[in-house]
């Protein structure tokens, strides 16, 4: 497999995982706080008005959420592939350079959805660790039907 087809392969899987889990996690729900604070100040906008901006607000969530995902990995799978080219290279236990280059990438994802699409740290972890673990066990079973 290329490096472009696994790629495309990891966007593939990784950004519906991080959308269907962020969504599950709550990411998406508007907060209550700003809701409460909108509806009972003075002269405040009417319910269709806040409705309507709170789906554009969602919107807007979500596609950060979708960009940022995809990006993410479009930025570390190529410095991954590198890596574990150059692990294997110096003779080092496969197993390990795996399970070592996939938990720094992990940290570098949750640090970019948390800076790209606003999660929360925990969440940006959780969303990581699912996002990877799906797409590690997708390459490996790839790999394995060869």
């Amino acid at each position: 497999m290329s490096q472009l087809t696994a790629m495309l392969c990891t966007i593939a899987v990784e950004v519906p995982v991080c959308v269907v889990l962020a969504f599950l996690l709550g990411v998406f729900a508007p907060p209550a706080a700003a809701l409460r604070s909108i509806a009972s100040s003075p002269g405040s906008a009417s319910e269709s008005e806040i409705h309507r901006a709170v789906q554009v607000a969602l919107r807007v969530r979500f596609a950060r959420l979708v960009v940022t995902s995809a990006g993410m990995s479009a930025l570390t799978h190529p410095l991954l592939w590198n890596a574990a080219l150059w692990w294997y290279s110096q003779g080092w236990s496969p197993t390990t350079g795996l399970w070592t280059l996939e938990a720094l990438v992990t940290l570098a994802e949750a640090a970019l959805l948390r800076l790209g699409a606003a999660v929360p740290w925990r969440q940006a972890l959780l969303l990581s660790i699912a996002a990877n673990a799906a797409s590690v066990a997708v390459g490996i079973c790839l790999t394995w039907q060869r």
